[in-house]
This record gives C-alpha cells, structure tokens and sequence, in this order.
C-alpha cells in the first residue's frame, strides 16, 4: 500500500508443511509469503517471515494465531454516528460540547512515565464528569509497539485510568509483508482485548482482514453473542484497490455475523467513502472517526504527513476549540450527505431496473 514490494511475488512455494497453513489461507492468494531475500529496508529484517526461526517464537507468545480467546459480555457506551478525537489542550476548555468524545493513544500512553487518567484529560479540556471518553489505541507504530512490550505495568494502569471504553490496538497489517507478520499482529490484538476485559475494562476488539479468509476466520469469532460492537481502522487504505477489498470484506462480515454487530470505523474523511461505508452497513450501525485535531507535525515523519489534511493548527488561544466545535458540525453534515448520497442512488437504481 504506497510502498515498494518487499518479497518477489509467489504463489504459495512456501505453503506446502507449513505449521500457520490452516489458520493463515493465503496458499491460494497473491498474499502468499514469498521467498526471503533479506533486504533492509523498513519492515525488512524485522519482519516475521515463515523461513525465520524467530517468528515461531513471537507466534507461540501469543499463544499462536488461532483465535482462540473467549469474550465477555460487557456494558459498552452508546456510540454517535461521528465520534470526534480531541487532544489534550487547555485550549479547548469551554469548546466541548460533545456527550462523548475519542482521544489517542498518543496523549494517553505515549512516551509517558504513567498513563494518562480519564480524570486528568477531562480536567485539562474542561468535560464534566458526565460526558464519556474512548480511548482509541489506534496510533503510530512505536507507541503501540511500546503498550505491548511493557503490557505488563501498561494495561492494569489502562484498567486504573477509568475510561469509559477502550479501543483494541490497531497493530499494523501493512503490505506486502508476509502472512506470518499479519496472523502475529491481529492476535496481538486480540490478546490485548481478553487482558483488558479480565481488568474488567469495557473494551471493543479489533478486526482486521486482507483476502476472505481472514474476513471469515473474524467472523467466526465475533458470531459470540457476547460481542456487540467491533472496530476497524481503515486510515492506511489509501488505493482504490485496497480500499475496496476492506470495503467487500466488511460486507461479508457483516452478512456472516448476521447484520447485527455495531461498528466503530477510523479513518475516512470524505463524502464518497462514507457513502461506500453505508452502503456497506446500514448508518444505524456505524460510528465514525477520524482525527479532528493533530500537533504540528515534521516535514520528516511520513506518517504525520498522511495525516496532516486532517490537522487544525493549535495556535491561538479560541482558535482550536473553536474549529473543534466547527468540524464537529461540519461532519455531522457531510455524514448526512454521504446518507443522502446512498439514498439517492438507490432510487434511481430502482428506476431503471428493467421489468420482469
């Protein structure tokens, strides 16, 4: 996705007597691993390939990438059709009107000595008690990399910090790293979501897919009844192409869940999009977010600059609250014209649908 190939393109030559082949399906897919060719070149020594003693060692602490872990039933808030992220900035104090609002994982855990409280964010931006907070763990790599390496002393002060629900990490699946690297990052994930309702925190898992197998194998899981809300982070599927397989494999998602789950999607930010997400679930079911404000960000960090159409300059002492305030009824708009948009369409396929 916007980089340049790591493996040479194969077609399942390392399948064959491979302990990952049942859980993994991609044998028969252009996302089989490749032969390594140990280059260096980012994602390249560090990638878990299958011919790397290595990688069994980082499957089997995860207990391997079956998804084999229960889920608890679980009180979880009520989620608006656009949940808009917010920073920590006292700027905001008296701008914030929203009943619930989303903050990143950057403000929260970061580089910090201790995880950020719920009590201390609302302190600082002014909320009531009564207005609820998500903490969303879709961040960049080395924070999340960070919240899993010292999980340990990080997730039992996530517990402690009382936010009203907890987003499941977004570990990334970039492409085209092999299979190993993604059946080790999703079940990461999911280890992360079981620890978090053990603490008895309300907790959303994260769902993740590149070819149908994938789509299924989460599907299968999240069929529990105890689970009524999932999440997806959509915000690198920048091609038209990949856009579109996320977009058909949360079709069949959802077709095989039984259109009942609710869904909370990061990323998207146009009409167009949001308008192939209700055409994929009906809006009822779909809360929204994407970043409303960001920290000034390097020419430098590629992964800022991505994210750098979404920033609002925090100069000033109103200006932020103010366009906190402004973007949020902005977006509430253009999710009615994403509505209105589908709508529309519908009805004039109707119209020219040719008699029986």
């Amino acid at each position: 996705m916007g980089q340049l190939p790591l493996f040479d393109r194969g077609f399942g030559s390392l399948c064959e007597g491979c302990d990952w082949f049942d859980d993994c399906g991609g044998a028969a897919t252009d996302f089989a691993c490749s032969p390594w060719r140990g280059i260096v070149e980012p994602g390249g020594e560090s990638v878990l390939h299958p011919t790397q003693a290595r990688t069994s060692h980082y499957l089997a602490a995860v207990g391997g990438p079956s998804f084999n872990v229960p889920i608890l039933r679980q009180a979880l808030p009520a989620l608006p059709p656009y949940l808009p992220q917010v920073r920590r900035r006292s700027a905001l104090h008296g701008w914030l009107n929203e009943r619930i609002y989303a903050v990143r994982a950057k403000d929260v855990v970061g580089e910090r000595a201790h995880v950020l409280r719920a009590a201390e964010f609302r302190e600082t931006v002014g909320l009531s008690a009564d207005q609820q907070l998500v903490l969303l763990l879709f961040d960049r790599d080395p924070i999340l990399e960070r919240l899993w390496e010292q999980s340990t002393r990080l997730l039992p002060e996530i517990a402690e910090a009382e936010y009203d629900a907890v987003v499941a990490p977004s570990y990334s699946i970039w492409l085209p790293r092999p299979r190993t690297e993604f059946l080790y990052n999703v079940k990461r994930s999911i280890v992360i979501f079981r620890a978090l309702q053990q603490m008895k925190v309300p907790v959303i898992p994260r769902m993740a897919w590149v070819i149908e197998h994938d789509v299924r194998r989460f599907a299968e899981w999240a069929a529990d009844p105890a689970l009524e809300i999932v999440s997806l982070d959509l915000m690198t599927f920048r091609s038209d192409s990949d856009w579109r397989r996320q977009l058909d494999g949360l079709a069949l998602f959802d077709r095989l869940t039984g259109r009942r789950l609710r869904y909370l999607v990061n990323g998207p930010t146009t009409v167009e999009r949001y308008a192939d997400l209700y055409n994929s679930v009906p809006p009822r079911r779909l809360s929204i977010t994407n970043a409303t404000m960001a920290a000034p960000f390097s020419a430098n960090e590629q992964d800022e600059q991505e994210h750098a159409q979404l920033a609002i300059p925090m100069s000033g002492r109103y200006g932020a609250g103010r366009e906190i305030a402004a973007r949020c009824k902005r977006q509430r708009a253009t999710l009615a014209q994403a509505r209105n948009l589908v709508q529309t369409r519908r009805t004039a396929r109707r119209q020219i649908r040719p008699a029986a």
